[in-house]
């Protein structure tokens, strides 16, 4: 049985403990030159850094188009459950498949302001494919503004620009009622973008260590987002992606 989380009241530290989140996903990825499923699992560790700040761990494996796609991050922070967050991080993913490296370094905030959340992250990205086909220094940004309709549930409109695309984005997410599964919540996203790129992406997410609490408590006392999930959509190149022009050069196939 979860210990019920105290209700909020004066100033909350910037995380609420030590907790733990693991999340399973599927869905699937179109553009030009890909078209294959995606499936994998990812997971946050957070902890408090004193009254004011905190820190996150985040690691995904994944498969998307038939190729491994591994990941880890990292978030350090200042927040202020009440008003909003602000902090650095940094990422780096890899494909098997076709042997690239996604490295990025930025700055993430997040404003709170009643039902409604303003959350991004912004800055350096280098994209690096074998024989120096793909080398290449760009900016990446994730943003995205949500609103909770109810406490345990959120709707968000947002934008992506990664490998020097640009992305829409929109997506849901609702907490099931505790009596079902203490922790859990459902959540789906689909976007769309240029090189005829789509894509939808569902699954479970369970969070541990943090007591009973709303959605929005969770998103806001506990993890900041996992932004690992985002490269597999945008990494979703069936060979060498040039950033450059936008362009894919296809894997030749043996028939």
């Amino acid at each position: 049985y979860a210990t019920p989380a105290p209700a909020p009241s004066g100033s909350l530290p910037a995380v609420s403990g030590p907790n733990f989140k693991i999340e399973g996903f599927g869905g699937y990825s179109n553009t030009d030159f890909v078209d294959g499923g995606i499936a994998g699992v990812s997971g946050s560790f957070t902890v408090p850094l004193g009254e004011r700040f905190g820190a996150q761990l985040d690691g995904m494996a994944a498969s998307l188009d038939g190729d491994f796609v591994g990941g880890i991050g990292g978030h350090l922070f200042w927040r202020d459950p009440s008003t909003g967050l602000f902090g650095a991080y940094g990422s780096y993913v890899t494909r098997d498949g076709e042997g690239t490296d996604t490295w990025r370094l930025g700055i993430e905030g997040e404003a709170y302001i009643g039902q409604i959340s303003l959350e991004a992250v912004a800055g350096y990205e280098n994209v690096d494919s074998p024989f120096g086909i793909v080398d290449e220094d760009n900016f990446f940004a994730i943003a995205d503004a949500a609103y909770y309709f109810t406490d345990d549930f959120r709707a968000s409109v947002g934008y992506r620009h990664m490998l020097d695309l640009h992305i829409g984005a929109v997506g849901v997410e609702y907490q099931l009622p505790a009596d079902f599964v203490s922790g859990a919540s459902l959540f789906a996203e689909g976007r769309i973008g240029e090189e005829d790129y789509a894509s939808v992406l569902g699954g479970i997410s369970i969070a541990f260590g943090a007591g009973e609490k709303s959605l929005i408590r969770r998103h806001r006392e506990d993890d900041p987002t996992n932004h690992l999930q985002d490269d597999l959509f945008d990494i979703g190149c069936d060979g060498f992606f040039d950033p450059f022009d936008g362009i894919c050069f296809p894997r030749r196939r043996v028939r």
